[in-house]
């Protein structure tokens, strides 16, 4: 192959973080240049975590409404276009002091909280900038999650869109990186409800409590009157479903790794990765 992009997408759980770890470490052992950007990476060149997205109007307005801290608000700001895009959660890691009020009135614009046009809009704009500078660079790109889980959470979880539309933005997305020839690694679990409730006990109260309010009280969740875990999985069945039939109908290569064992599915993706590039 001479993919420039592998993508890992799977169920919270799956084991993406630790296949995508493992990928990069099996590339650089093959001597192959890359660079992994794992769920939540701050600096990632396609997807926006933290990031909110203006227009021209209503960045003139934000410097209005908070003229003492123009400066910050100017530091974090990259314009594309008739876009201004605000990188308040890098800010905020690099401990840059940002009052509340500021923070409440960037997040209301956060790109993942703006009505599903525009997000998509901006979301492919994103990709297609992406597919273009990996193009010339000359190593390959690890994201995970990033490709399904995200929109797809957006569109599904968020605003219960229907299959049709789901599928339609998932190609739209995928027509910006098709030339660089992406791989899919897919961590399926067979078992989803158990391991949630595995990954459940590994992670933070925070995490579970977010989790639920996430799949159970946004639109889909509201539908059809989801509550606890029992809707968190309802919601997780229903993904895997739609991610499936997705992957049936993507002309995109793709493994599948059946993550009921951690060891068998390290070693398939050493035995596979022997194979990809040569």
């Amino acid at each position: 192959m001479t993919t420039k992009l592998i993508l890992v997408e799977g169920l919270p759980g799956s084991g993406k973080t630790t296949t995508a770890l493992k990928i990069s470490k099996i590339l650089t052992k093959q001597g192959v240049p890359n660079i992994l950007f794992v769920e939540g990476d701050l600096d990632h060149p396609a997807d926006f975590e933290g990031v909110a997205c203006l227009s021209k109007k209503e960045y003139e307005d934000l410097l209005e409404s908070h003229k003492h801290e123009k400066n910050i608000i100017e530091s974090m700001t990259v314009n594309r276009d008739d876009d201004f895009y605000l990188y308040y959660a890098k800010q905020l890691s690099e401990d840059v002091n940002i009052s509340d009020n500021l923070l409440d009135d960037i997040e209301k614009h956060d790109v993942y909280k703006l009505p599903i046009d525009r997000f998509s809009d901006i979301l492919l704009g994103q990709w297609e900038r992406f597919g273009r500078k990996a193009e010339a660079d000359d190593q390959v790109y690890i994201f995970e999650c990033s490709f399904l889980q995200n929109p797809l959470c957006t569109y599904l979880a968020r605003d219960d869109r229907s299959y049709l539309e789901i599928k339609k933005f998932i190609l739209s997305l995928y027509e910006r990186i098709e030339h660089l020839e992406p791989l899919l690694i897919y961590c399926d679990q067979q078992d989803v409800s158990g391991s949630f409730l595995k990954v459940k006990e590994e992670r933070s109260q925070g995490w579970y409590d977010f989790s639920v309010w996430y799949y159970t009280q946004q639109q889909f969740g509201k539908n059809r009157m989801l509550q606890g875990i029992d809707g968190v999985l309802r919601f997780l069945h229903e993904r895997k479903e739609i991610e499936h039939h997705l992957l049936a109908e993507l002309g995109i290569y793709k493994l599948f790794l059946n993550n009921h064992s951690r060891e068998s599915s390290k070693e398939e993706i050493e035995q596979y990765f022997k194979h990809v590039f040569k």
